[in-house]
Order: C-alpha cells, then sequence, then structure tokens
C-alpha cells in the first residue's frame, strides 16, 4: 500500500530533544485523531531506535473521527537514562494525526480530556 509503511526507517518523523532529569521507565501515551483503519498507528522511539507502535484497531472506525489517548497494544514503555536524548514519532500510515504526548513514570496514570498543561522548554 503506498501510503502505509510497516518499518521504522520509513515513516515521516517528529522529534523532540528532551532532557530526562531522571532515569527509569517511561510509559508513552499519544493522543491522536484517526478517520478510520488506515490511519490508526505510529511508531515511536528514542535515539533513531524504535521501542514499539502504537494503534487501535477498536476506536479506528469512530465516526465522527474524534481526538483519543492510546498507549496500546503493549503498555508502550521504554526505559530510558538521565539526559538528554530524542524522543521520535513516525507515523505508520497517511492521515495519522498527532496532538500530544505524554511520557510518564506512572503505570497507572490514564489521561483525560487535552491531557495535562504542557511541560516547560527550556
Amino acid at each position: 500500500h503506498p501510503n502505509h509503511t510497516s518499518t521504522w526507517s520509513e515513516g515521516s518523523e517528529v522529534g523532540y530533544d528532551i532532557d530526562f532529569t531522571n532515569a527509569g521507565t517511561y510509559y508513552v501515551w499519544l493522543r491522536r485523531y484517526c478517520t478510520g483503519s488506515s490511519a490508526n498507528s505510529a511508531h515511536v522511539g528514542v535515539d533513531g531506535t524504535e521501542v514499539g507502535t502504537i494503534f487501535d484497531n477498536s476506536n479506528s472506525g469512530l465516526y465522527p473521527p474524534v481526538w483519543i489517548w492510546l498507549n496500546y497494544p503493549t503498555n508502550t514503555r521504554v526505559y530510558i537514562s538521565a539526559g538528554e536524548h530524542t524522543f521520535q514519532v513516525r507515523r505508520r500510515e497517511e492521515n495519522y494525526q498527532l496532538d500530544r504526548i505524554i511520557l510518564t513514570t506512572d503505570s497507572g496514570y490514564t489521561p483525560s480530556g487535552a491531557g495535562p498543561a504542557e511541560s516547560s522548554r527550556e
């Protein structure tokens, strides 16, 4: 399919340089907008290495489409050492829309609504 990429190296990317004060296991949440099953997933990675793929087939056909938070299918998480790292999201499919990202060390956290206030940039 010309608008679908199943590999980490082929997707268009957005990356963020983040200075992690504390090392630990970080759980990844993405707030995305999906118009159908052909735009429901993205790869996530740190420092150029894929750590997981977040997708949701159960909510892919919501009409009207809505913004929802996802950390599926495997409670996507990654161990990150203290210091500066680049966190990346690469879409798997055309029309995947990303609004917000949450990285949290709280395994029981589930975002709601638009999520928490934006973190400061320094």
